[in-house]
């Protein structure tokens, strides 16, 4: 049995911060295509992306804990994938200054995550 990798594009977006149900930031493709590359780098130890597109052996999050600890390495190594590639803008003007882009917090808490499930340190 296999799981397809759509199952698991709503609690990506949730780590990303892509909650808007009508407008989304990433598009399935996307969230899909970080997943696969993610799977074939060997990040996820003893997992592999099948020929029609799904996870092998079957991945569900559970209480088993190399489950959980497996579900937990696709999602947050996926969402670096994304992170990564924020950069950080800025314009100015006399009277106006605005910055947006990167969010610091939110790459240090993806590098965190996947540090510590990397080096054995128990999810919660």
């Amino acid at each position: 049995m296999a799981t397809e990798l759509s199952s698991f594009h709503r609690p990506l977006r949730i780590i990303l911060g892509d909650l808007d149900q009508d407008v989304h930031i990433y598009d399935d493709d996307q969230l899909t295509a970080a997943m696969e590359l993610v799977l074939n780098l060997g990040k996820v130890p003893g997992y592999a992306v099948g020929d029609s597109g799904e996870i092998t052996p079957d991945l569900t999050p559970s209480s088993d804990s190399d489950s959980a600890k497996a579900f937990a390495l696709l999602l947050f190594h996926a969402a670096k994938r994304f992170v990564a590639a924020l950069t950080r803008s800025a314009y100015r003007t006399r009277a106006f200054a605005e910055s947006f882009g990167e969010s610091r917090e939110l790459v240090d808490d993806i590098l965190n995550e996947v540090y510590d499930l990397e080096n054995g340190v128990k999810l919660d």
